[in-house]
């Protein structure tokens, strides 16, 4: 069996990206075009995650079935060594597709918070401490809240930052002598998301 013209597993791989496409999307038009406000373009693939999920089991299983199932025996020693490697081949194939299916499903479903680290940060209260709330368009799952927290943690003078895709925006402590909301907003912006201004 060919690995690489077994549509099953393709198709698992395939799918199983789609369960980060959300996510992983506006990185990909950021670097290639610099499309800002693009998280937006990718939020309606989270409420698609269990179809991609269902897909990526069931091209799996096929592709165990096609690289497990009973062969006949060939007509010639050559032949029959030819096709025992090949299915040793595929078969490592589709056990490491299997481990690339349940990693990217953990990394999906697996709650994920950065903001407990900075707890410690917040207690350091000063004059020059900011707090202001941004509603921010484009995130649709946690992984995408991690990925604001990570970007923005990263901002020197930022003390903490908890973000929530279900609230839509994110709360933000900042030392405002070391950076400003115009930083923290291009830092945000640059990831594919968009800051929607509060209405007065």
């Amino acid at each position: 069996m060919n690995i690489f013209k077994n549509k099953p597993f393709w198709v698992a791989i395939l799918a199983t990206i789609g369960l980060k496409l959300c996510c992983w999307g506006p990185m990909v038009l950021i670097g290639i075009g610099g499309i800002s406000g693009s998280a937006a373009i990718f939020s309606w693939a989270d409420q698609y995650k269990p179809l991609f999920l269902g897909i990526a089991i069931t091209s799996l299983a096929f592709a165990f079935y096609q690289a497990y199932r009973p062969s006949h025996a060939a007509s010639s020693c050559s032949s029959h060594c030819q096709q025992r490697a090949s299915l040793i081949g595929a078969k490592s194939y589709v056990w490491i597709l299997a481990i690339f299916v349940i990693f990217m499903t953990g990394l999906t479903y697996m709650p994920v918070t950065m903001s407990a680290q900075f707890e410690q940060i917040d207690q350091q209260v000063s004059p020059d401490t900011t707090y202001i709330v941004m509603n921010i368009e484009g995130m649709s799952c946690t992984g995408c809240e991690a990925n604001i927290n990570e970007t923005v943690s990263k901002i020197k003078g930022v003390m903490s930052i908890k973000a929530s895709f279900k609230e839509a925006n994110a709360e933000i402590r900042f030392d405002s002598t070391r950076t400003d909301r115009r930083a923290i907003i291009k830092a945000i912006e640059a990831k594919g998301y968009k800051i929607i201004p509060k209405k007065k």
